[in-house]
């Protein structure tokens, strides 16, 4: 519950206002979640009242049903092996050209 509270709150320009889908492999969350907060468990009120500013669904999927949450724990590098990353195209993002390089170019002077 606490990653779908930071999760909100960290995309909150994203996700205010608008239908989000949450799909989680902890089946108790979502019984918990569709109980009246009177019934939920005092640890989680707090959390459950976070999240009630956003229209969230809680869905339940099985751990192994979830391919894109296990691939990057789950993944075997040997020591000769490179990470590679997704290159993105100007073309599929929601912001302009210049934006774009803006963000190119901080990117590739950050330090880290």
């Amino acid at each position: 519950m606490l990653a779908i509270v930071y999760g909100l709150d960290k995309f909150h320009q994203y996700f205010y206002g608008r239908e989000v889908i949450v799909v989680t492999d902890h089946q108790p969350l979502v019984s918990i979640k569709n109980k009246p907060l009177a019934k939920a468990p005092k640890r989680l009120r707090a959390m459950l009242l976070k999240t009630q500013d956003y229209n969230n669904k809680l869905t339940y999927k099985p751990g192994t049903k979830i391919p894109v949450a296990d691939a990057l724990s789950r993944i075997p590098l040997n020591d000769r092996e490179e990470v590679s990353f997704i290159e993105l195209e100007q073309d599929n993002l929601p912001f302009s050209e210049e934006n774009f390089n803006n963000i190119k170019g901080a990117t590739a002077s950050d330090a880290r």
